[in-house]
């Protein structure tokens, strides 16, 4: 948990967000926008484990500037005729999202208390063989949005999770965010989701609160 061993290489200059103007302070300073970073990386290596299943339609959920599906990892061992959405409430992540690659773009308001129905109503009939969610829980009601992904994933296709539990920005955080990684395990269950895997990851940097939880789930 040595902060000083960050890595120079992740761009953290983001449009929209300069560092000389961040209204959040050394919660989303450079590097707390590091730490971002490399958190959402812990998940690529489950899903290059899973890239079998990486295929068809897939969604990634508040990728901000740091999409997974964007990595040169994935970009690797994605097929071609893989179909990307995005869902992005930060207009300026959005038209940098415009220019990274062909992806569809969906904006909706994560913050919001009505979001879990919102994405319910704006992919109404609609499901996807892979849904992709990175440190996002914390800012939304978990337990409804678990009940609407389990909707959104085809059955036999995966959900994947990465998730700190009161990691992030606490000014926008969710009073119904989870308390603890058995609380995001036992929604995943309810909401109908199978554990096909499971890994609690020591936290790694001082400033993280919890240890992290990676699940990879399936829609029976």
């Amino acid at each position: 948990m040595i902060e000083a061993l960050i890595p120079e290489k992740y761009m953290v200059e983001w449009s929209g967000w300069p560092l000389t103007d961040n209204r959040f302070g050394e919660e989303f300073d450079r590097d707390a926008r590091i730490r971002m970073v490399m958190g959402g990386r812990r998940l690529i290596p489950y899903l290059l484990k899973n890239r079998k299943h990486l295929k068809g339609d897939l969604l990634e959920i508040g990728p901000f500037f740091t999409p997974l599906l964007y990595s040169p990892e994935l970009r690797e061992v994605l097929p071609s005729s893989a179909s990307i959405t995005f869902l992005e409430n930060d207009s300026d992540a959005v038209e940098w999202l415009q220019q990274q690659g062909n992806c569809r773009l969906l904006n909706l308001d994560m913050n919001a208390a009505s979001f879990a129905g919102d994405l319910q109503q704006q992919l109404a009939g609609e499901v996807f063989d892979n849904i992709i969610i990175s440190q996002v829980l914390n800012y939304v009601d978990y337990i409804s949005l678990l009940a609407r992904l389990f909707a959104l994933v085809r059955p036999g296709g995966y959900l994947f999770i990465n998730n700190v539990c009161d990691y992030g920005l606490p000014i926008l955080f969710s009073g119904k965010r989870p308390s603890d990684n058995e609380s995001v395990i036992a929604a995943s269950l309810t909401a109908g989701f199978s554990i096909k895997e499971q890994h609690v990851i020591p936290k790694y940097f001082r400033k993280e609160p919890a240890d992290r939880l990676i699940l990879v789930l399936q829609r029976p």
